[in-house]
């Protein structure tokens, strides 16, 4: 095999980060670019469905610690190893590529700042500039997001252009809503205690619920609960054919559902800046419904007046970042003309974006509004 043009490495933190990773590996392949593959912020084997990176390595990096819904920083600060982090970067030996890609990823971004290799951040917090919506204060917040991976050029993904270098959500523009006899609402709520949202779910007796749950193995039935361990697959069938969505505000299941047409009831992370800012933007653009908490009486009210929403078709994000990519790695595209040719990407990807289809609609129409920068 020919030795890899790309190292590109993927924070496993959150599964957004992962579903990215796997539209670039596809484009990548498509392009016949050999790209290997660094995950961290996880152990291991709480990684699934990871056949499309096949050259691929793990490592510890940096990640947060949660407990019932909230981040806990002193908790995040003790579990941080940062003797082992600090060992992989200076281990991680990035001059034997061309170009590494961060997706808020610090091992694969640090090591190659001390190697002077070439770096491209990717990622929805770096869309977080002055022009988004982003809560007051939590400086260390904001500092992180400014500095956790180091590159020469940062790409940010947003819901809306709030500046000339953000391009609209990568998702999986495959997706299409599939009409399913029997109502259900998907639920995807990582950072809080299952049996609590189990014991929430249960008193609305009249509504099927489908949970997805890093903490279970197997699938199970409680009452009116379908819970299931998470699965790729899984996930997207149940997305593609559910009423509607309650999950945390991250970035990626959020666009899906906006591409797809679902309702969302979404709670922010408390103490997560990227979280909050995403609840932010969504109130602003009157996208989603935001709850700071999860309660019987806000789920009724959200099953009640929930109906179906237009879709926002979004356009093929990975494949033309995927060639973007490329000719930074192979140097057809000088570093003087990066920014005006990243400008030209976002501008042009906006200007496919359909806000007026219906849900039975997938043509894709006149750039709405909401896409004028």
């Amino acid at each position: 095999m020919n030795q890899a043009t790309i190292l590109y490495g993927v924070q496993g933190t959150g599964n957004g980060h992962i579903s990215r990773a796997r539209l670039m590996a596809s484009e990548f392949a498509r392009l016949d670019v050999p790209v290997d593959y660094l995950f961290s912020g996880r152990a291991q084997a709480a990684y699934f469905d990871m056949e499309e990176f096949a050259n691929r390595r793990f490592e510890t990096g940096l990640s947060f610690k949660t407990h019932r819904g909230r981040i806990r920083k002193l908790q995040t600060l003790k579990n941080s190893k940062l003797l082992s982090c600090a060992r992989e970067i200076t281990a991680l030996r990035t001059d034997r590529y061309k170009l590494v890609i961060s997706d808020f990823e610090p091992t694969s971004a640090w090591a190659a700042r001390l190697r002077g290799t070439p770096t491209l951040a990717l990622g929805h917090q770096y869309a977080l500039t002055q022009r988004a919506p982003m809560p007051q204060g939590d400086l260390f917040a904001k500092w992180i997001a400014r500095h956790f991976t180091p590159a020469n050029q940062r790409i940010g993904f947003h819901w809306h252009p709030y500046d000339s270098l953000t391009l609209p959500p990568m998702i999986d523009t495959t997706l299409t809503p599939i009409s399913n006899s029997q109502s259900f609402t998907l639920v995807y709520l990582p950072f809080e205690e299952l049996q609590e949202t189990l014991t929430l779910l249960q008193q609305l007796r009249s509504e099927h619920f489908v949970v997805y749950s890093p903490d279970v193995s197997r699938e199970t039935q409680s009452r009116n609960v379908s819970i299931y361990p998470l699965s790729k697959n899984g996930f997207r069938h149940h997305l593609q054919r559910c009423t509607r969505v309650i999950c945390n505000t991250g970035f990626e299941l959020i666009a899906e559902s906006l591409h797809l047409g679902k309702p969302v009831l979404t709670k922010p992370l408390a103490g997560q800046f990227e979280q909050v800012a995403n609840a932010m933007a969504l109130k602003e653009l009157q996208l989603a419904s935001i709850t700071p908490q999860i309660s019987v009486l806000g789920l009724d009210k959200f099953l009640a007046s929930t109906e179906t929403r237009s879709r926002i078709i979004y356009p093929n994000v990975a494949r033309e970042l995927a060639e973007f990519c490329l000719q930074q790695a192979d140097g057809t595209l000088a570093a003087e003309e990066s920014h005006e040719a990243l400008a030209s990407l976002a501008q042009r990807l906006w200007s496919q974006l359909d806000q007026s289809a219906s849900t039975e609609s997938q043509a894709v129409g006149q750039a709405p509004a909401l896409a004028a920068a």
